[in-house]
């Protein structure tokens, strides 16, 4: 689920149902951005295909040190205007879960029960969002390489690079 985003948990109304791959039931969209990035696809004419969670890559989870199965959040292939044909295995996820988090400074000496209460929160929230972004690197490290190993392309989009994805004249 992306993180401040609406929650929805519904499924997703498809626009172009010729485009989606699975045979199945669409989409349920879990979050308000994921119902944009359905849309996008969905309504774009240059993506041809698309699919959510098709495929189960594994990987090696250092949270629990063994190996776990990871689903990619969308595929797509595209034919752009000028005839290239591309395929894209994506992942959707809020920037804060896509790099290191900063460490809350020390506490000082001096500090009351109410900072030691607040600090022992901020390195607690800290060591969560530490753990979730090596668990995504892992995850994407493995992606990365079932992409190359499957001719694809790879892509993280968050809030920081999905700006231009929404109109029906962007290229991924």
């Amino acid at each position: 689920m992306i993180y401040g985003a609406k929650t929805l948990h519904r499924r997703y109304t498809l626009k172009n149902p010729e485009k989606y791959m699975e045979k199945v039931a669409p989409p349920i969209c879990k979050s308000s951005w994921e119902e944009r990035i359905f849309l996008a696809m969905d309504v774009n004419p240059f993506i041809t295909k698309w699919a959510y969670e098709p495929f189960s890559i594994y990987y090696r989870s250092p949270k629990f040190n063994k190996m776990s199965i990871y689903k990619p959040d969308i595929y797509c292939e595209c034919n752009y205007a000028n005839g290239e044909k591309q395929r894209y295995l994506i992942e959707i996820k809020p920037q804060k879960f896509s790099v290191m988090p900063k460490e809350p400074p020390p506490l000082k000496q001096d500090a009351t029960a109410k900072q030691k209460r607040s600090y022992m929160k901020k390195i607690m929230r800290y060591q969560m969002q530490l753990q979730e972004v090596m668990v995504n690197q892992a995850k994407w490290s493995a992606a990365k390489e079932w992409c190359v190993n499957n001719h694809m392309n790879w892509l993280v989009l968050t809030e920081e690079n999905m700006r231009g994805l929404f109109s029906t004249n962007a290229r991924i």
